[in-house]
């Protein structure tokens, strides 16, 4: 009868430790898929940054590429209308448009190294996102180890 306790007893140890251990995978694979979900949403809010980013420096670069080329169809009408009244107002006029040409050059290196500082702040973001998640997974197997 002892002997049919202790094992019924052993028994009943064995499926709540059965038990308690598939609790614990659940709730391991739970948070991996918790995990996964975060990353992704985080990789997909970088790289919706990074768009909107790459895409607004575009359009500002575009912007200022239409301003030059306004400015310079404006510059080519003006030069045809000096020419009739001499070479000195052209030469002038040169001038000015040498200055235009000079300052869109500055501005176009600034916005080139705006858009190349967002360019390495979302590598660096990037790079940081997968050292988290290799250092997540690293922590990840030694916990299911």
């Amino acid at each position: 009868e002892r002997l049919e306790e202790r094992q019924r007893l052993e028994e009943e140890r064995r499926q709540e430790v059965e038990r308690l251990e598939k609790e614990r995978i659940d709730e391991v694979e739970r948070l991996h898929k918790e995990m996964a979900k975060f990353q992704n949403e985080r990789r997909q809010e970088v790289e919706r940054l990074h768009k909107e980013r790459i895409d607004e420096a575009k359009a500002l670069e575009q912007q200022k590429q239409m301003e030059v080329e306004q400015l310079e169809a404006k510059r080519i009408l003006e030069v045809q209308e000096l020419k009739k009244r001499g070479l000195e107002e052209v030469e002038n006029l040169q001038n000015l448009r040498n200055k235009d040409a000079e300052q869109w050059g500055s501005e176009k290196q600034a916005l080139h190294r705006e858009k190349k500082a967002a360019v390495d702040e979302v590598d660096h973001e990037r790079l940081a996102r997968q050292r988290a998640e290799a250092e997540a997974e690293a922590e990840t197997e030694t916990e299911t180890e």
